[in-house]
């Protein structure tokens, strides 16, 4: 994970982060690190919104992530968080003159997690199991589509993937 980084000349802070941390990270913390990287994108794409003056993406990240949390235990909150983060992702892509890469593939996604989930909790043994697998890969998909389309954007709005540091690493004096 990169620290925050800022567009050039804009003052927006957004990060560039690895599409890999994002899936060990979730798998880590059990899908806890999903609700935080669901606020702080829709935060991001929030001050895209408010930077450039575009109404669509000024919306309220607290919120997101709220509907995001609940899941498809309230599942039409959920589904309603996918498909507008999906298409606020999009309205980024093109506000920054990045090609959509299109919010139906995410859209799906979270739906196949959230029917995957849903059939997950009448069922036992072995198909459990793999309703869970197919729910958690669908989400971890969709999620690694957004970040990747909005990897992109930022890079468009000129923020750039910073080098690692390694502040205990002392330079060569060769």
């Amino acid at each position: 994970m990169s620290p925050a980084t800022t567009a050039a000349n804009s003052g927006l802070k957004v990060k560039h982060r690895s599409v890999g941390a994002i899936v060990g990270l979730n798998l880590v913390t059990l899908g806890l690190y999903s609700i935080y990287w669901w606020y702080t994108i829709n935060r991001e794409l929030r001050d895209l919104g408010r930077r450039r003056g575009v109404d669509e993406l000024d919306k309220k990240p607290a919120l997101s992530a709220l509907a995001y949390f609940t899941g498809p235990c309230l599942l039409i909150p959920y589904l309603w968080t996918a498909v507008t983060t999906s298409k606020r992702v999009d309205t980024a892509q093109r506000e920054v003159n990045v090609k959509p890469l299109g919010a139906s593939l995410p859209i799906s996604l979270f739906v196949i997690s959230a029917v995957a989930c849903i059939a997950a909790a009448a069922a036992t043994g072995g198909v459990l199991l793999g309703l869970l697998a197919c729910a958690i890969a669908a989400d971890l998909a969709a999620m690694v589509y957004l970040q990747s389309a909005l990897n992109k954007a930022w890079q468009a709005a000129g923020v750039r993937p910073e080098p690692p540091s390694h502040p205990d690493v002392a330079p060569s004096t060769a």
